[in-house]
């Protein structure tokens, strides 16, 4: 396994509509009768701030799945498109794993190996994996920005117990059919009963944008916001939720894993040439994570 042990940030984003949880005197008041009110925990709104620094270990496998060792040749599917090499000895066009977390937009980002030609129609199978060593909650969108094309089949599953054990979060596919043998899910499919309901979304896994689309992970809309309301103020039945259904529990982690199963392409792999198979690869610029 190749793995880069990395000071990092977690960012918490926090504007009038992310929810941020605290059982505290502040969220809490003991009424004289001996029922609980609760009020809203929100800390000030600011677009971003760096909650606390953590040592935690990012990992890409297979351990040869990154480009450039040896310098490799890639193209994108832009239109104009550009072919470039990925070269781990040069400063500019090295694309490392540390680049995931570096918080540089769309500027720096991590990159396979082009898609094999004589694999077909098996194709490359890399898993990226966030282990933070403590537990997490999640408090709002997770979102992963490409720089390539989204994938066509990807898998989003976390694990509360260090990694020894994995759950899904989320399937997204083309096709979900094809791939999971599950209808196409939609955020509405979510409801107050099931508010940890895993779907199969097909929103996040077409040709467009060919770069620079974001995957997300949607917390505060499609399930935060069941229960705390439109005004998202409704912190009783929240945090009756969380004692009530699975949402707590799915929410926690300490670890975060993105299987990305099939990349972005143009529909030629199947009659394809080597030229053709220089454009299908994966690449990251950023994981945002948003947390208490």
């Amino acid at each position: 396994m190749t793995s880069n042990l990395i000071y990092a940030t977690i960012l918490l984003l926090v504007s009038s509509t992310t929810v941020v949880f605290g059982q505290s005197s502040e969220c809490e008041e003991l009424l004289p009768d001996g029922s609980t009110a609760y009020h809203a925990c929100f800390s000030e709104p600011l677009s971003l701030i760096s909650s606390a620094r953590g040592f935690y270990n990012l990992s890409v496998e297979p351990e040869n799945s990154t480009c450039g060792d040896p310098s490799l040749l890639y193209c994108t599917l832009t239109v104009p498109k550009e072919c470039k090499y990925c070269d781990s000895n040069s400063t500019t066009d090295s694309h490392p794993p540390a680049n995931i977390v570096d918080q540089s937009g769309s500027a720096t980002w991590w990159q396979s190996i082009t898609w094999p030609k004589p694999s077909f129609p098996n194709a490359p199978e890399i898993t990226i994996t966030l282990s933070f060593g403590k537990t997490y909650e999640l408090t709002d969108d997770l979102g992963i920005l490409f720089k390539s094309g989204r994938p066509q089949n990807m898998i989003l599953e976390k694990s509360t117990d260090n990694g020894a054990t994995w759950s899904v979060l989320q399937y997204y596919a083309r096709d979900c059919t094809q791939y999971y043998n599950i209808g196409a899910g939609l955020e509405t499919d979510i409801t107050m009963a099931n508010p940890a309901k895993v779907i199969c979304s097909e929103s996040y896994s077409g040709q467009l944008p060919r770069s620079g689309g974001t995957v997300t992970f949607s917390v505060t809309e499609s399930r935060y916001k069941l229960f705390l309301g439109p005004a998202y103020s409704d912190y009783q039945s929240l945090f009756s939720a969380f004692e009530n259904t699975q949402l707590d529990e799915y929410m926690t982690f300490t670890d975060l894993r993105i299987k990305l199963l099939y990349p972005a392409t143009d529909g030629k792999e199947v009659f394809g040439s080597y030229i053709d198979f220089l454009h299908y690869y994966y690449a990251i610029s950023n994981i945002g994570v948003t947390v208490r």
